[in-house]
């Protein structure tokens, strides 16, 4: 009885390491291929079934746990298409969203049960206006005009905040930071070569998962290509999903003294996936996030970097002015020009709904996913494909003003902590994070970014992330002073 213990023991330790973490993803991956190529569901259904149940196991380490939510969001999309059940059905509200949602919860009751138990817990508040914006938005529930809508806009505008608090207060080492980064980087990897894979069949892959063309989803065609998604959301979602990592990863590998080959490739491999979603939003604030951080935190070489990112992008289309490439980002045919008419009309159409209510909106979650995509029966929203103007246009002037003091103070932190930092990872672990709010930044000019609950898991994860590297590094002082005592 005692040696089943044991064994019991020695495999939930063994579950805890990196390793464990990275097989678990990968098997993911060979499940997700073999329901392609001979349509076996129920090894997908197993897949699920397992990772729930250990991530059951794993609420005794909350790391754990929320790394398990940082796996399974990316595939909840393909979950909710193989096994189209849910409570609307669909990608956003389909199992795969559910599930996705019910562990992040456990996550949090599992975390305020450990802080509720001890008395000498106490939770870590490194940054206070996040909570004063949610408290914020949860009172445009109150004045919304649909009440259904409001609670869903919420749960898209605020509610995936609570991951910064978390992430905050779970991760306290630099062996912890660098375990998770290993492991969403490795991740970020495996899914750049779902896509390019989706690419190269043209979206064959994704046939097989059930996926069906139509714009705004997952499986979508430019001029007879299909857009890289790796089934994580649509082609936009996914590219500003390869920007945050490649920000993160590039980072990491520019400021090692010994050169990783692997994490080169990965970040090749996750670049060439952002430049084949067709997605010129993402690419352009991957480009334009770089002198922002060269010139805020006098990172010279980066602009440097650029220039000749951009003299290789300038030579591409010189000697290839008719590749499917350059006619996406460069071309102003006439469908280019259609689409730009249509954008800026968008926010047009929006202003115009926002003359009644210019000081509080038409309503909290009228604009772009919540209402558009999950409350049947209603008319759907305007969507502004600028995150900017749906503030605007569903909370008015105080909404976007509270907006931007969100970005403004997460930015002035981070800013902040980066130059505080000495420790070379966690510093450059820093710039990386600088780098995905200047990114989204410039991004939200362009797309509804936070309508998207992926991004916004990722997204806060990062900002807790960077709100627990001061403490990491205090940490790995603390041990070094008692490694040299003890010598």
């Amino acid at each position: 009885m005692m040696g089943s213990i044991n064994i019991l023991q020695e495999l939930y330790t063994g579950f805890l390491r990196t390793h464990t973490f990275l097989i678990v993803v990968i098997f993911l991956f060979i499940g997700i291929l073999l329901e392609v190529s001979f349509s076996i569901s129920l090894l997908v259904t197993v897949g699920g079934l397992f990772l729930l149940t250990a991530f059951l196991i794993s609420l005794k380490n909350l790391r754990a746990g929320l790394l398990l939510l940082l796996i399974i969001a990316p595939f909840s999309n393909i979950i909710s298409q193989v096994l189209p059940i849910g409570f609307l059905g669909g990608a956003e509200l389909g199992i795969g969203a559910v599930l996705r949602d019910i562990l992040l919860l456990f996550i949090l009751m599992g975390w305020f049960f450990r802080v509720a138990m001890k008395d000498e817990a106490r939770v870590c508040i490194p940054l206070k206006y996040p909570i004063i914006y949610m408290c914020i938005i949860a009172l445009f529930i109150l004045i919304a005009p649909d009440k259904m809508t409001a609670v869903l806009g919420f749960r898209n505008t605020a509610f995936y905040i609570v991951i910064l608090y978390l992430t905050a207060n779970i991760f306290s080492t630099k062996q912890q930071i660098k375990r998770a980064m290993t492991i969403i980087i490795v991740l970020g990897g495996l899914l750049a070569i779902f896509g390019l894979l989706q690419l190269l069949t043209n979206g064959a892959l994704l046939m097989r998962l059930g996926f069906e063309h139509g714009v705004g989803g997952a499986l979508v065609y430019y001029a007879g290509v299909t857009r890289a998604t790796a089934g994580v959301d649509n082609p936009l979602v996914f590219g500003i999903y390869m920007v945050m990592l490649i920000l993160i990863a590039s980072s990491l590998w520019l400021s090692t003294k010994k050169k990783s080959v692997l994490l080169l490739v990965l970040i090749f491999l996750m670049i060439t996936a952002l430049v084949f979603t067709f997605t010129r939003s993402a690419v352009f604030a991957l480009i334009g996030s770089i002198p922002f951080i060269g010139i805020f935190l006098k990172r010279y070489k980066l602009i440097g970097g650029l220039v000749l990112i951009l003299s290789g992008i300038l030579m591409f289309s010189v000697l290839f002015p008719n590749s499917i490439i350059v006619q996406r980002f460069f071309s102003q045919d006439e469908v280019s020009k259609r689409v730009i008419t249509i954008r800026l009309t968008q926010p047009k159409r929006a202003l115009q709904l926002l003359k009644e209510k210019p000081l509080l909106g038409i309503g909290l979650g009228t604009q772009g996913a919540a209402k558009a995509r999950f409350v049947r029966g209603l008319t759907p929203g305007v969507i502004t494909d600028n995150y900017y103007f749906q503030i605007l246009t569903e909370m008015g002037m105080i909404g976007l003003a509270t907006y931007i003091l969100l970005l403004f103070f997460l930015l002035k932190k981070a800013m902040s902590i980066y130059h505080s930092l000495t420790n070379i990872y966690l510093k450059s672990l820093a710039l990386g994070i600088v780098g995905i709010i200047f990114a989204m930044t410039i991004m939200n000019f362009g797309a509804s970014t936070f309508d998207s609950r992926i991004l916004n898991i990722y997204f806060w994860f990062f900002m807790g992330i960077l709100l627990s590297l001061r403490k990491a590094e205090a940490v790995s002082l603390s041990e070094r002073k008692i490694i040299k005592g003890v010598v």
